[in-house]
């Protein structure tokens, strides 16, 4: 699977605040959900919304079924998102040329 990503865009001027996609990562079997915005729209929902919108389009047009995404341990806002969105906590994981863990959470479609 290639990556897959968007920018996503504040509505009432078009500026883009982040990016949302899928992405197969060298040391996870599965596509990885992953997202970044910027911090001055941290809080707003638009990483929930994203990442729901992108975990649709995953599982409805591309027809996957196991996505996973990873964070960084102490990024509880995140890991909030990730929960929002339906994916469980599944432990850590240390990702090849990596030098600390991360997070790991997984979604069975």
């Amino acid at each position: 699977m290639a990556s897959r990503g968007w920018r996503a865009c504040q509505r009432q001027d078009g500026r883009p605040v982040g990016l949302c996609g899928l992405v197969k990562r060298d040391g996870l079997k599965d596509p990885d959900l992953g997202y970044a915005f910027l911090a001055s729209v941290w809080g707003r929902g638009y990483a929930s919304e994203a990442a729901r919108a992108c975990l649709d389009h995953a599982r409805r047009a591309l027809r996957l079924g196991r996505i996973v995404a990873i964070t960084t341990p102490g990024n509880t806002a995140s890991q909030a998102v990730l929960k929002k969105i339906g994916l469980k906590a599944a432990g850590v994981v240390r990702l090849p040329g990596k030098d600390e863990d991360s997070a790991y959470f997984v979604s069975e479609g």
